[in-house]
């Protein structure tokens, strides 16, 4: 993932640069043990996410997915803007010998990277679709497609689903907003591909603009 982030920025004409820290990312046996970390280390409620980035700490968190059934519940219950860039996975995701969920985990690396790279400033509070849009594109899974530009069928059904349910929110809505719990009445799901679906547009139509 650091490889492909990298050499995908490079050739569409960023310019990231070395972290000059180590990125850490602490991984725990059990969603309770990354609640109560996440309480304390970030202030944030962690009972539906998978994982997350944090702003304030700059390190990931995730469970492993072997250690339980994931929870699935309707979505963030509480704000989380400027704090960490959260994500939580479909029910059925692949997963490497150690029990990590590949595309929660490759997906909360591209936050790490790219607010350690100079792409983002952890200073900054940027637009949800930008953010997440930008990490979907990162999420690996065993097919090792993943990268700028990548064709991720994954999200396509989703959004689709979203577009026939009459559940897009307006363009001027969902550009202008921060956090996910400002989606309303669309799904997270719906949400993260809706992010992924304007990043990509982006990238294809208007690539210099997002440079800019």
């Amino acid at each position: 993932v650091y490889d492909r982030f990298y050499e995908s920025f490079g050739q569409a004409g960023f310019t990231p640069r070395a972290s000059g820290e180590k990125l850490v990312c602490v991984c725990f046996n059990s969603y309770a043990q990354m609640d109560a970390y996440a309480r304390v280390a970030d202030k944030v409620d962690a009972s539906w996410m998978d994982g997350y980035y944090s702003y304030n700490t700059n390190r990931i968190a995730v469970v492993r997915s072997s250690s339980g059934t994931q929870k699935r519940a309707m979505g963030p219950v509480a704000s989380s803007a400027g704090k960490a860039a959260t994500y939580r996975g479909s029910a059925s995701v692949p997963a490497n010998s150690a029990g990590l969920n590949l595309r929660t985990v490759t997906h909360e690396m591209a936050h790490q990277l790219a607010f350690n790279s100079g792409i983002q400033n952890r200073n900054v509070t940027y637009p949800f679709w930008l953010t997440e849009g930008l990490a979907t594109n990162f999420e690996a899974d065993n097919s090792g497609s993943f990268g700028l530009g990548s064709n991720n069928s994954r999200y396509r059904p989703m959004l689709a689903a979203t577009k026939s349910r009459g559940k897009l929110l307006p363009l001027e809505q969902f550009a202008a907003m921060a956090e996910l719990s400002g989606a309303g009445g669309q799904s997270v799901d719906g949400t993260y591909a809706d992010a992924r679906g304007l990043f990509h547009y982006l990238y294809q139509n208007h690539r210099q603009e997002l440079v800019s």
